[in-house]
């Protein structure tokens, strides 16, 4: 056996030995999946022979990927660490080998804020607006939404229209909302820019309109890893379908209870029907927990195991804010998902309650004892009194012990 993998859990040596075929990792916080996925990539590597440049491995930000990177060097000795990477990131890479698909230099700009800012600039002022018209952060979140929610096709726009066409439906454009987005069409096509939801959707039309593109890069990339699962996207989920089809060795890994980009379109289904989606799959739970304290985890757990109707005891959501000093960043805000959406059960809480409230629990409008029976069996902490922060800011204190 390696040595790496003597330092692993069964269930962790699991994930990285299972390396053909569908394979599901549901991996609860400080699991160690990003263990699990750097030596996966090594167990690949040094033991059964791939090459690095034909794995693929995906995560969310690019401070995970320089960390992965650097964790795979030191467990390959070798720089190459092929494409670990941000969905964008592998993007860029693929576009500047195929820009050439779209009729795009492989010198591409990528925009950033910055860029589209500089463009604003010129639109706003072309078009005679201003900030009263909409901000430029407003502009900036309107073209996300445009192009991953209400247009999106738009891209067919910014590659098949002449600089010349879509200029004259930026100039042509009435309301605002469409002058600023044509505008900022023209300008992109005009600099051969990209941004981040252009460089997944242009990769996404090249793959799916060049048979000979998607053949290739299916045949090198022989194995897909994907961290943070539960926050993909639909063009990201495309994307990973288009590129694992010849193989068929892709690897997930995600968290049902960790997911924080619904806002973006992420939806928690693809990880939780990935069994049905992919067959075979062999799925492999990493549940036990290296970061947290044993008392963080008993709350935890407690948590875990109860229903909404035995959290809340009410027809309205529940937050309990610990004002602990030790733990208050971990627990901070304990509430019930289900009701995000419904601005019904938004609490409103009076500040002054958990700035007097020195060592104490804070409870929104449904005081529930069972609450507060839940903190005192989990041993976290003692607090010298509960305050009840009602809506309209009537406050109740009551003697914990006495509970």
């Amino acid at each position: 056996m390696s040595d790496y993998l003597e330092k692993l859990n069964s269930a962790q040596r699991e994930a990285v030995t299972c390396t053909e075929g569908y394979v599901r990792v549901v991996a609860g916080a400080g699991s160690g999946k990003t263990r699990a996925l750097s030596t996966r990539f090594a167990w690949l590597v040094n033991d059964l022979g791939i090459l690095p440049g034909h794995i693929l491995c995906v995560t969310f930000t690019n401070r995970a990927a320089n960390e992965m990177r650097e964790r795979i060097h030191r467990m390959t000795g070798d720089r190459d660490t092929g494409y670990i990477n941000t969905f964008h990131g592998f993007c860029v890479n693929f576009l500047k080998e195929e820009s050439y698909a779209i009729h795009y230099p492989k010198n591409f700009i990528v925009l950033d804020n910055g860029d589209i800012d500089g463009m604003l600039d010129v639109i706003y002022a072309e078009a005679g607006l201003t900030m009263r018209d909409m901000t430029y952060g407003n502009a900036r979140d309107m073209f996300e939404m445009i192009k991953l929610v209400e247009k999106p096709d738009y891209y067919l726009d910014l590659l098949d229209l002449s600089l010349d066409e879509l200029r004259k439906k930026y100039l042509s454009a009435k309301r605002v909302k469409d002058i600023l987005f044509y505008g900022y069409l023209y300008m992109e096509k005009k600099c051969f820019g990209l941004d981040y939801n252009d460089l997944i959707k242009c990769t996404l039309h090249i793959l799916r309109e060049r048979e000979e593109i998607r053949d290739k890069w299916q045949q090198r990339l022989e194995y897909i890893m994907i961290d943070e699962f539960q926050d993909i996207d639909p063009p990201q989920y495309e994307l990973m379908e288009e590129l694992c089809g010849k193989h068929g060795n892709l690897f997930v890994v995600g968290d049902p209870d960790q997911t924080i980009y619904t806002w973006r379109g992420a939806d928690i289904r693809y990880l939780l029907d990935f069994a049905k989606k992919f067959k075979p799959c062999r799925t492999v739970m990493m549940m036990e927990n290296y970061r947290s304290s044993p008392e963080i985890l008993a709350a935890a757990n407690l948590a875990n195991r109860l229903t909404f109707n035995q959290f809340v005891g009410a027809s309205r959501a529940e937050l309990v804010w610990c004002v602990d000093d030790d733990i208050s960043n971990l627990l901070n805000v304990w509430y019930n998902p289900s009701l995000w959406s419904n601005p019904h059960y938004a609490p409103e809480f009076s500040t002054n309650a958990v700035a007097n409230a020195g060592s104490a629990i804070v409870l929104g409008d449904c005081y529930s004892e069972q609450i507060v029976k839940i903190f005192k069996d989990a041993r976290l902490f003692e607090p010298k009194k509960i305050v009840r922060a009602k809506r309209h800011g009537a406050q109740k204190a009551q003697d914990f012990r006495n509970i």
